[in-house]
């Protein structure tokens, strides 16, 4: 397995940004869930991939409240995991 580096961020530390992440998620899914449909999964070479999916938050009785097109890099080092992200906010109809 190779060696992971730390990306230096800028802003909050690390532990800040996951602790607060965690919050969120926790409150936002205490009455509400998220869908993901996978619409394109593409290998750049035998151990990158990129994907693009359509995530779709919705509330209790299923009604959509927020949309996004996350874009995620993938890296397979014994197993896939996300090295890189990127999510566009789009408008719920």
């Amino acid at each position: 397995m190779r060696q992971r580096t730390a990306i230096p961020t800028i802003g909050p530390t690390p532990s800040t940004t996951r602790s607060s992440h965690v919050e969120r998620q926790r409150t936002a899914f205490a009455q509400a869930s998220v869908r993901y449909e996978v619409e394109l999964v593409r290998l750049l070479s035998p151990d990158v991939a990129v994907t693009g999916v359509r995530q779709t938050y919705v509330d209790q009785e299923g009604k959509a409240t927020s949309r996004g097109l996350p874009t995620y890099v993938w890296i397979k080092d014994d197993d896939w995991y996300i090295a890189v992200g990127q999510n566009t906010a789009v408008p719920v109809d």
